[in-house]
């Protein structure tokens, strides 16, 4: 992990009053303790950044290009479409257009959902399937919701979900839907002529959500 930089949002909730600092964890500095002069040894190193423009609570984020996109979320108004991008080579945020930037805004508000990255491209699961491509700023929907994108797997539809990206293809794990759930489902953005394809896989041994 030497040379590693692990950025972390923090939300810090006080009645719906939410403060969004960005802070991160070096894990290349050296512990100037360490008896054993040049060689690494894990050392805690904290540095805050600039604050996320929007304060929310329950949001998504993914990595493209050097940036971090983040998206959606809930604050004292209610579920929110806001998108922002951080740049950490600047310190410094994009805002959407429906707050004086260029991002182009989610289609739909949505909070407690998942967002990763394939191949340039960023997927947010939600109540819906959407698909955002950063390097023409538009956005995607789900053929429930008037779009192409394959939808949610009938059946199968619950909320806070983890999700990853490995190969390429991204699983949906767990959730909430009248308890916690087990299912493990797998979507591949490449199928279908780029529409994508969902796969049910092997069950979790134990239903769970909110998991990371």
């Amino acid at each position: 992990m030497k040379g590693k930089t692990i950025y972390i949002g923090i939300a810090v909730i006080a009645i719906f009053t939410l403060a969004a600092p960005i802070c991160y964890f070096d894990m290349e500095r050296d512990n100037p303790n360490d008896p054993k002069a040049g060689n690494f040894v894990p050392f805690l190193s904290w540095k805050v950044l600039a604050n996320m423009p929007t304060l929310r609570s329950k949001l998504a984020s993914a990595e493209v290009n050097g940036k971090i996109y983040v998206f959606g979320g809930q604050n004292s108004s209610g579920f929110i479409d806001v998108v922002e991008a951080y740049d950490p080579s600047t310190d410094t945020w994009e805002r959407d257009t429906n707050n004086g930037g260029t991002l182009t805004p989610m289609p739909v508000s949505l909070a407690n959902i998942v967002a990763s990255a394939v191949n340039g491209k960023i997927y947010v699961f939600g109540n819906e399937v959407l698909e955002y491509d950063p390097t023409l700023n538009s956005w995607r929907r789900d053929t429930a919701h008037g779009g192409t994108l394959a939808q949610f797997p009938a059946l199968r539809g619950r909320s806070l979900f983890s999700g990853a990206a490995v190969n390429n293809k991204i699983y949906i794990i767990g959730g909430e839907s009248s308890g916690p759930q087990p299912y493990v489902d797998e979507f591949d953005p490449a199928a279908n002529g780029g529409d994508g394809a969902w796969t049910t896989k092997t069950d979790m041994p134990n239903g769970r959500y909110s998991l990371a």
